[in-house]
């Protein structure tokens, strides 16, 4: 018995400074750190931060620290598709939330989340999309901690060969971990500043996030040609196949907007506008056509039935914005001056 004992305690021991190494080096930066934003804002004016600066995994706890630092009382939630939905001239109390990976399983957890940090009442701006409900669909993004989730990410093999590669490399990386991962404050001509490692997005390499959460790309940062990015239509056309709406996620929904309600938010929902050309082949796929169909159709009495309004902006002209009124021509990401048009809707059905 003794020796069985013996042989966990060691099997613990190991595991656990097995744990603590990855855990300290952190190779994928699965931990957040605040000082790149806290950086970021305390600038005289502003700076975006680099999505280089952050691992995916650390965004959520990264949109949580700009609704802190902001002390936002009105927030944007969605995927990427509301990125563009952006502070006023002068409003500081704003934060966009967008996190891409974003479904309906992410808002009850956020949603308290930010109860719990003490903001009073709020006005969410909840956008909506009917490729959350369909059978291809996988929610990526999370507002809770998962202890289950982190004891695989530092007893993985591959976390601790990268920990070790860190290491060989480096050996003094082992008092300063984060310094092999270093960033900075980099400026561009007319003042824009940029937190990155490197200057790799004003080089043209990557995306960012600006002083109140939006999602900018590389080029609206850099001033280089916008280009022409593949259709979210098309990158998730298996989160829109079905006959009909996924019941589990539609439940998520709504437990969502009952917590909401308790907590005695105002909150608008939406789903945001997709080019002619993809709004009306989404409509007319019957692979695709039962999810959209009964989105389109449930999803105003489901708002209401908490109290809530919700605006269907799917059809471009209803904004009204044009034809090639998004980013990167991709036909399902506003562009910031159709952004702008969809905050004033959103602002008005939040007053009436």
């Amino acid at each position: 018995m003794a020796r069985i004992a013996a042989f966990f305690a060691t099997v613990a021991l190991v595991l656990g400074g097995v744990a603590a190494l990855d855990w300290w080096v952190d190779p994928f930066d699965d931990r957040y750190d605040p000082a790149p934003l806290a950086a970021a804002l305390a600038q005289p004016r502003p700076c975006f931060v680099g999505w280089d600066v952050f691992s995916t995994r650390a965004w959520p706890e990264l949109k949580l620290d700009y609704f802190r630092r902001r002390d936002a009382r009105v927030v944007v939630v969605g995927t990427s598709r509301a990125g563009k939905i952006g502070a006023l001239p002068g409003e500081l109390q704003f934060a966009n939330l967008n996190v891409p990976g974003t479904g309906p399983e992410t808002l009850a957890p956020l949603f308290r989340r930010l109860h719990s940090m003490g903001h009073g009442r709020l006005t969410v701006y909840l956008s909506v999309e009917s490729f959350w409900f369909g059978r291809g669909w996988r929610t990526q993004a999370s507002f809770t901690h998962s202890y289950l989730r982190s004891t695989k990410y530092l007893l993985s093999t591959q976390t601790l060969h990268a920990t070790l590669d860190e290491l060989r490399q480096a050996p003094g990386a082992i008092r300063h971990p984060r310094a092999l991962r270093a960033w900075g404050i980099f400026r561009r001509r007319g003042g824009r500043c940029v937190v990155s490692r490197g200057n790799t997005v004003l080089a043209g390499a990557g995306n960012t996030w600006a002083p109140d959460g939006e999602l900018w790309y590389n080029e609206e940062v850099t001033g280089a040609p916008r280009p022409h990015g593949q259709p979210i239509a098309a990158l998730e056309h298996g989160g829109y196949v079905g006959s009909r709406l996924d019941p589990g996620r539609v439940d998520a929904l709504e437990d969502a907007l009952a917590v909401a309600r308790g907590y005695g938010w105002r909150v608008v929902g939406t789903s945001l506008p997709y080019s002619d050309y993809w709004r009306v082949r989404l409509a007319r796929d019957s692979a695709t056509r039962g999810v959209v169909t009964a989105f389109a159709r449930r999803m105003p009495g489901l708002f209401a039935r908490y109290g809530f309004r919700f605006l269907d902006l799917t059809n471009v002209r209803s904004v009204p914005c044009g034809a090639h009124s998004f980013s990167r021509f991709d036909g399902g990401h506003p562009d910031v001056a159709c952004a702008r048009k969809i905050r004033r809707l959103l602002d008005a059905a939040a007053a009436s």
